[in-house]
């Protein structure tokens, strides 16, 4: 928000290369944050999923490794 005020003061005194690169910094400023943010929401929900009570017993695995630990899984057959 701040950069976003910054870019607002620039806009109005600079021109050309200097607005340019204040347009820059805020828009990957603002990637940045929403690329974190994506990042957030997608490990909460794997560890909500992961560490809740699953109606039915289930249990949620993510690796090989977790997949090791609670049993085995085998190809029987595959089909193209």
């Amino acid at each position: 928000m701040k950069k976003l005020a910054v870019l607002l003061l620039l806009a109005g005194s600079c021109t050309g290369e200097c607005a340019k690169d204040a347009t820059s910094a805020v828009v990957g400023k603002a990637i940045e944050v929403g690329k974190g943010t994506a990042t957030g929401i997608a490990s909460g929900v794997q560890d909500g999923r992961k560490h809740a009570e699953s109606a039915d017993g289930a249990i949620v695995v993510s690796n090989a490794k977790e997949l090791a630990e609670h049993g085995a899984m085998t190809l029987g057959e595959v089909i193209e």
